[in-house]
């Protein structure tokens, strides 16, 4: 019996026990480390999630809340005053506004101190004057203006669209939006060029519905888009361009009617000086000035003859604006916001016709 009792305590030494002992402590103090990480980051993240919805919440409200101050502004503008120009309230941009948990800023713009990318449209009136002598006769007013707006761009460095090139890029652009089959001019794109590409595309033939449709336009490359994107916009094709609003890139494309050069830089400057801080009142206000009539030879008896190469075209031109962009942004604890929206002014009242992060 004392031989047996000998044996087993042989078989179990006291060193061996407390070994195990320790591995299932270790065991137990990991186990219970996991589950206080896993608990404390699953408190956390309610914590961020709480904060991150009530931060959006906040936010929200701010953003929309300036939406609403914008749309005021623009209603008491227009029972001021018909004319829009870059001195007026609405045009000012002011610093953001300090909250007890960030800020909150935004701005206007007029949408309408763009291009109108879905003026090109429009076709001119005789099919045979794509062939015409005189150049004005090939293109509408719009279109000649684009192609003037093309040629005032880099697509490389230090080299600039020439004038076959812009006239191809707007005949594609023209049967982008046109609804008929029939490619324009020479540069003209209609469905079975897009089909063929890869990945095909479906020709959209209708207005743009955002400006980034022109990137898919045949002959515009993706530095020519980003060159164009902050001058253009798609708004119905009807929709004109404000001379008051528009600023020096685009003044450019207001040249004689059979120039499809654009204007110099001096002489953007002069109509920049001409229409000053005021702005013109009306389109006839700005054909009458001085510089304006020299300019452009408006002096000359067949400078009013839409038939004539002299003179110069106001089409699409105009004082006043309907269309414009909110950009709003607003900080909350570590939550920020933006918003962008177009609003469009009538005679009654100011609507928010869209919101996007997109470009419009």
């Amino acid at each position: 019996m004392r031989i047996s009792r000998s044996l087993t305590r042989s078989c179990t030494p006291p060193r061996k026990q407390r070994g195990v002992a320790l591995v299932v402590a270790i065991m137990i103090l990991a186990l219970v480390t996991v589950l206080s990480v896993e608990i404390y980051w699953h408190f956390n993240l309610g914590l961020s999630r709480h904060a991150s919805r009530v931060g959006g919440v906040q936010g929200r409200a701010y953003l929309d809340a300036l939406e609403d101050f914008a749309r005021y502004m623009l209603k008491v503008d227009m029972q001021e005053n018909k004319v829009d120009t870059l001195n007026e309230m609405w045009a000012q941009q002011q610093p953001p506004f300090e909250t007890d948990l960030g800020y909150v800023g935004g701005y206007l713009r007029d949408a309408q101190a763009r291009f109108n990318i879905n003026s090109l449209q429009n076709k001119v009136e005789n099919p045979n004057n794509n062939f015409a002598t005189d150049w004005h006769k090939r293109y509408t007013p719009a279109q000649r203006r684009f192609i003037r707006l093309l040629q005032t761009l880099q697509i490389e460095e230090g080299t600039l669209v020439d004038q076959s090139t812009a006239e191809a890029i707007c005949d594609a652009v023209i049967d982008w939006l046109d609804p008929d089959s029939e490619p324009t001019g020479f540069g003209g794109a209609e469905g079975d060029h897009y089909s063929r590409l890869e990945p095909p595309m479906t020709i959209a033939n209708r207005e743009m519905a955002s400006i980034s449709e022109l990137s898919l336009v045949k002959g515009v490359t993706p530095e020519l888009y980003q060159a164009l994107l902050p001058l253009v916009i798609a708004l119905p094709k009807d929709v004109p361009m404000n001379i008051n609003t528009v600023q020096t890139p685009l003044l450019r494309m207001l040249n004689g009617r059979n120039m499809p050069q654009p204007l110099s830089l001096e002489d953007a400057q002069l109509l920049l000086d001409a229409r000053g801080v005021e702005g013109f009142e009306n389109i006839e206000d700005f054909l009458g000035y001085p510089d304006v009539v020299a300019m452009f030879d408006l002096d000359n008896p067949d400078a009013g003859n839409q038939n004539s190469s002299v003179g110069f075209d106001s089409d699409g031109l105009s004082t006043q604006s309907s269309f414009f962009i909110f950009v709003g942004e607003t900080l909350v604890g570590e939550h920020m916001q933006y918003s962008k929206s177009m609003l469009m002014r009538t005679d009654q009242d100011v609507v928010t016709i869209r919101r996007t992060d997109a470009n419009f």
